[in-house]
């Protein structure tokens, strides 16, 4: 007959990493962006995580095609933040919703500084590779961009389809 320590089995069990710090190409941010993901519900091979990014890129003007003289004429600042469905252990289905703050920053009216501001909504659609343990994290995902309401007149589409890769660490839990 053999005794277990229940203190043994305790120790053994697998503490799930929850934060993610990512760079992502292309994806909510149109071209780029940096960002956090923290899992706030896990249950069996179901989680729900967060996410907030942040993204900056200047719009150019260029005189030339051959000129070196282009200069900044704005800023835009966008700011994705996602809830996501995920399935899985290692290798996650991901269904996301979310939307992309963006902010135009016109430098040609300084008694005007935020020369526009949008929300505009995101629906994700990807995978998600993310051990349970922490390590190398990496997404690829098809993005739907909304364009409603103070949006539609810059567009001629009501939706936009899109794609998103991402690569990133997830950090792993602190042994106790």
């Amino acid at each position: 007959m053999q005794i277990t320590n229940p203190t043994a089995i305790k120790n053994d069990s697998v503490k799930i990493s929850k934060t993610t710090i990512y760079f992502e190409l292309l994806g909510n941010a149109y071209f780029y962006s940096f960002n956090y993901d923290r899992l706030i519900y896990i249950k069996n091979k179901f989680k729900i995580s967060t996410r907030a990014g942040i993204s900056y890129f200047p719009n150019l003007l260029i005189s030339s095609p051959t000129s070196k003289n282009s200069k900044i004429y704005s800023h835009n600042i966008l700011v994705p933040v996602e809830l996501n469905l995920i399935y899985g252990k290692k290798n996650n289905i991901e269904f996301g919703i979310g939307e992309t703050m963006r902010l135009l920053i016109d430098k040609n009216e300084p008694k005007q500084f935020v020369d526009d501001f949008a929300f505009i909504p995101v629906a994700r659609l990807g995978y998600r590779y993310q051990q349970t343990k922490g390590g190398v994290f990496i997404s690829a995902a098809l993005l739907t961009y909304f364009f409603i309401l103070e949006n539609k007149h810059y567009y001629s589409r009501p939706f936009s389809p899109f794609v998103g890769l991402g690569i990133g660490y997830t950090f792993k839990n602190k042994k106790t």
